[in-house]
């Protein structure tokens, strides 16, 4: 019989694939008066995201440890000095004393803790294949490595690798970058951590005074008192300065690079008609609603 030649048909067409659901968002936790929001998945820096992204910690996860250990160990001896001596002197004294230090010891931890695990004020980033563009303002700048127009106040930061606005500066202290979002936090920790140190030097003066301790005791006692005076000299002179440079609305970063605080023209002009008062001024850095995060969902 003669052969017929079958021409090769073409490929039959693949149905149509429908588009992959749609991601759900996860709903917020209710804690109590607070509400914890989740961490975008597209976040791209190097923050530890912890507790199913709902957590986000400071770079520097060593030293703020080391941080937490150079607060809470010496605390140890110095309440056993209190217990051991300050209730035979007066039992007034020693209730003062201790309440004093506990409510000290207590922020000093808190705000620590507040300043790491608070957004500073990250910006979020852009695809490289889609970038942030223009219009620029006085002194805006383009970041090649977040593709967005940074404001004139943020700064990337290499540590974390992400544009921050209102950046002070990075402290590896606190483990994070102290911003817009979490300067008050560390103002509070710098103070009560200061005013800590200071409560144990007196406290510590106060013992050698009205005891007697035994010679390996008033060698303890000494040390701990002069460890709380450095502390001291440390923190409240930075607290002090902080509080100066919030009233002048000012950033470490722009004090060091410029001396004053970067103003765009329209922006000076807007502060001559309005003239803020100290007191508003103070208000909205330490009390006023936070600014929204850019990285929760």
């Amino acid at each position: 019989s003669p052969t017929t030649n079958t021409l090769p048909q073409p490929p039959k067409p693949k149905p149509p694939t429908s588009a992959p659901p749609a991601r759900p968002t996860p709903k917020a936790i209710q804690l109590g008066c607070c509400v914890l929001r989740h961490v975008r998945p597209e976040f791209g820096g190097n923050n530890p995201v912890i507790c199913g992204r709902v957590c986000l910690c400071g770079t520097d996860v060593c030293t703020f440890i080391s941080t937490l250990c150079i607060i809470n160990l010496p605390t140890v001896p110095y309440v056993w000095a209190m217990f051991a001596y300050l209730p035979q002197a007066s039992t007034a004294l020693f209730i003062v004393c201790m309440l004093i230090s506990a409510i000290c010891f207590f922020f000093t931890d808190f705000f620590l803790i507040r300043t790491n695990m608070t957004d500073p004020g990250i910006l979020e980033r852009c695809a490289p294949n889609a970038p942030m563009y223009g219009p620029f303002n006085q002194f805006d700048r383009f970041c090649h490595t977040c593709n967005i127009i940074r404001p004139m106040h943020a700064k990337h930061c290499r540590t974390c690798n992400n544009c921050v606005n209102g950046w002070d500066h990075h402290c590896p202290w606190t483990g994070t970058c102290v911003a817009a979002r979490n300067l008050r936090y560390f103002i509070g920790f710098v103070s009560f951590g200061g005013l800590y140190g200071l409560c144990a030097f007196i406290v510590c003066v106060v013992i050698l005074v009205v005891s007697a301790p035994g010679p390996a005791a008033f060698v303890g006692i000494v040390v701990i008192g002069m460890y709380g005076m450095v502390i001291a000299c440390m923190l409240l002179g930075m607290g002090g300065n902080y509080i100066w440079m919030v009233g002048s609305r000012t950033t470490t970063n722009e004090k060091i690079k410029y001396g004053k605080r970067l103003m765009t023209d329209a922006e000076k002009q807007q502060e001559q008609a309005a003239k803020p008062s100290l007191l508003n001024i103070y208000y909205n850095a330490c009390c006023a609603a936070l600014p929204l995060s850019n990285i929760y969902e």
